[in-house]
């Protein structure tokens, strides 16, 4: 059974020749130029999907994070009151 110290190595050896190749000049290209088309792309796509003076988005998802933070941070408090034992559970 191979050593963990040599299963580390191997790993080192797989991670430093995958970011040569990457380092390539033609990968490095090939990336430039697969990416190019994307910043041709016209501004006028850039348009907001929310509609002025939204209830929903103004009033009722504001106050929907509100109260999943609070009860998260209840959950949270709750647990770690359970580990350090303050809480029996």
């Amino acid at each position: 059974m191979p050593k963990m110290a040599d299963i580390y190595i191997y790993l080192i050896k797989i991670f430093t020749n995958s970011l040569a190749y990457l380092h390539k000049k033609e990968t490095i290209g090939q990336i430039k130029n697969h990416e190019a088309p994307m910043a041709a792309q016209p501004q006028a796509n850039r348009k907001s999907h929310i509609p002025k003076d939204s209830v929903l988005f103004e009033k009722i998802v504001p106050l929907a994070l509100i109260v999943m933070g609070v009860i998260t941070l209840g959950l949270i408090l709750f647990a770690a009151g359970v580990l350090l034992g303050i809480i029996q559970f």
